[in-house]
């Protein structure tokens, strides 16, 4: 027979969490605070308040209803002399929908014991567990008694909804014969996650760069192969298989062979796992047609909440990314509109959990690191692994429940970890795999120039190897419309580090790429900056091309004219142009001039404009 034991009962403190102004209320915040330290002495019990001054990447809505969610008892804490402050509202809403037992503990005013305030839980449907605490010297004792009298139902609802967690060092399979009804919060089994070897290997070498661990030379299992294919797409632009998305739903339904998928869901995900395969194929137009089809065929009570808000979150983003191929950007996204109906904010189940192990992790060891206590140690060593393999296990939930916003997520994730390892040991690697996952993010220049600036000595040590992997990175942007602008920053970030022949033969191949781009009859405006960045800043562009794309989008890019005229000024070499390359450049000069004063670009941007205009001429580049 097979040892098992119950995971700690999660119990979620709600209360208010301050009270400015207002010092007479000092009383629920110093309960909250001995009841979680009274709950915490107990080793079948973890409770869990949420502190104000959080430094969670999170915002404080998402991190509590994050903990919240992952609780088997809320005990509501409220004072009679004041009504139920908002965030403790939200928080019974969200427990009531997620049917998590709740505990309501009303503290008497002074002329009243607590009736009053009874009522409007009671009005709310709260029929049972709604305590009136006499009057006392001691609230947290009434309070623990009242919980362990209700122990026993309360471990009845914690059995009702979970399964016992084995040991480690036993069998991770179910031991249940019939198939488990499927629970709106998780669509799989656990022993799923144990089946993702080889993607669980390829994060810590993207995170670690750790070479000694011995490797794999074939994934676990259908659903492994898939994830890990997914990988390989988003950080070294490998195609996925063409029937990626059947491969990834046989491997699901394999791995989960005791979890029951109504006919509504398999419909769902075989259409949502389509959509990530047609945008991770650069196809998000077609995404965007296949879940607007779905949205046409499925109604939002046959598939839980939270996955119904995912496919609307994956529509607007695909929505907007159709407007900026056209110039159009949609002021009220209506998919965005469906969302904000919702009553209670958008809550990833396992994602969101594991993701704050991550943060609460990184900010205890940044904090270790920022106080330099000599009796604190780091937890950096052989148990460091178990991090990226949570952010693996939130990357595989992604990847199953066919969530493109989540996926898209991965590079951003990792950089959780990344960012922590760069500031604690300021290695040139930390440093290109923060700016490789920007960049995979979509990030701008400034934004990564901050961390260039930061961390301008490592940057000098950049190699050409490390220069080629981050242009090898750019080329797996899944959106054309702004893989363009992707590209020419990390050109721009890493040009001065490439050799003669590699710079050539990469700007050769993007230069193409800019040109076709500035050639259309309509110029997509979303990577303009970007490109006319990159002419800027990089001084090894041949002269000819940077001209040649000033003359092309001279006569349609007058809200461009600034930047232009600050190409010509800043990147055109007066001393080294050809006189027919002079003349070119006072022609384009002479075209913003005459443009823009039958425009209404005036004002200040023409005056500096014309300032530009003056610095050029003082060059000398003009020959009379």
């Amino acid at each position: 027979m097979k040892r098992e034991k119950l995971r700690p009962l999660r119990i979620f403190i709600s209360s208010a969490m301050k009270n400015p102004g207002n010092p007479e209320r000092r009383r629920i915040l110093e309960l909250r605070t001995s009841l979680n330290e009274r709950l915490a002495k107990y080793s079948f019990i973890e409770p869990f308040i949420l502190e104000h001054d959080s430094s969670s990447i999170l915002d404080l809505k998402t991190e509590y209803l994050t903990q919240l969610a992952d609780s088997n008892l809320v005990i509501v804490l409220l004072d009679s002399e004041y009504p139920i402050p908002t965030g403790v509202q939200i928080e019974i809403t969200a427990a009531r929908n997620r049917q998590i037992p709740r505990l309501f503990c009303i503290l008497p005013a002074k002329n009243d014991k607590g009736s009053e305030m009874k009522q409007q839980p009671l009005a709310q449907g709260e029929s049972s567990w709604v305590q009136e605490l006499p009057k006392s010297d001691d609230y947290l004792d009434e309070i623990e008694n009242i919980l362990f009298n209700q122990m026993v139902t309360i471990y009845k609802a914690f059995f009702d909804k979970n399964s016992p967690v084995l040991d480690n060092d036993q069998s991770t399979t179910t031991t249940f014969d019939e198939p488990l009804a499927l629970d709106s919060s998780s669509l799989f089994e656990k022993a799923m996650f144990n089946q993702i070897g080889l993607s669980k290997e390829m994060i810590r070498t993207l995170v670690f760069h750790d070479s000694r661990e011995k490797k794999r030379d074939a994934p676990a299992s259908a659903i492994d192969e898939s994830v890990s294919n997914l990988i390989l797409r988003i950080f070294f632009n490998k195609r996925l298989p063409f029937d990626w998305d059947k491969l990834m739903l046989s491997g699901i339904q394999s791995a989960n062979s005791k979890v029951i998928l109504t006919e509504a869901l398999k419909k769902v995900l075989t259409a949502r796992l389509k959509a990530v395969y047609l945008f991770f194929s650069s196809k998000p137009e077609e995404a965007l047609k296949t879940l607007k089809e779905l949205l046409k065929t499925v109604e939002i009570n046959e598939v839980p909440t939270w996955m119904f808000q995912d496919t609307l979150i994956d529509l607007r983003n695909l929505l907007n990314i159709e407007g900026e191929a056209k110039n159009q950007w949609h002021s009220e996204n209506p998919y965005q509109k469906q969302l904000d109906e919702f009553p209670q904010p958008f809550y990833y189940p396992g994602i969101d959990h594991s993701l704050e192990r991550v943060y609460s992790w990184v900010r205890k060891e940044e904090n270790k690191t920022l106080t330099a206590s000599s009796t604190q140690e780091s937890s950096y060593g052989p148990g460091i692994a178990l991090y990226p393999d949570s952010l693996t296990d939130a990357f595989v939930l992604a990847a199953c429940n066919g969530s493109i916003a989540q996926i898209r997520q991965l590079p951003k994730n990792l950089n959780i970890i990344s960012e922590m390892l760069l500031k604690k040991y300021q290695n040139v690697e930390y440093l290109r795999d923060v700016l490789q996952n920007q960049l995979l993010m979509g990030d701008s220049h400034e934004r990564m120039a901050l961390w260039i600036k930061h961390y301008n000595y490592l940057v000098g040590q950049f190699s050409e190897e490390d220069a080629l992997s981050l242009l090898q990175s750019s080329q797996s942007y899944p959106v054309d419309t702004e893989k363009l602008g992707v590209e020419a920053s990390t050109l721009r970030l890493v040009g001065d580090y490439l050799s003669d022949k590699s710079f050539d033969d990469t700007w050769t191949v993007l230069y193409a790429k800019i040109k076709a781009w500035a050639t259309t009859p309509v110029l997509i405006v979303q990577p303009t900056i970007d490109i006319l960045g990159l002419f800027r800043n990089s001084f090894r562009i041949p002269q000819n091309d940077i001209i040649a794309i000033l003359e092309v989008l001279t006569p349609s890019s007058k809200r461009y004219y600034e930047e232009l005229a600050d190409i010509i000024v800043g990147a055109i070499d007066y001393t080294a142009v050809q006189i027919d390359q002079r003349h070119r450049v006072i022609a384009v000069l002479f075209a913003i001039v005459k443009n823009s004063d039958q425009t209404r670009f005036m004002g200040a941007r023409m005056s500096m404009v014309r300032t530009k205009i003056v610095r050029f001429c003082r060059m000398r580049m003009v020959v009379t």
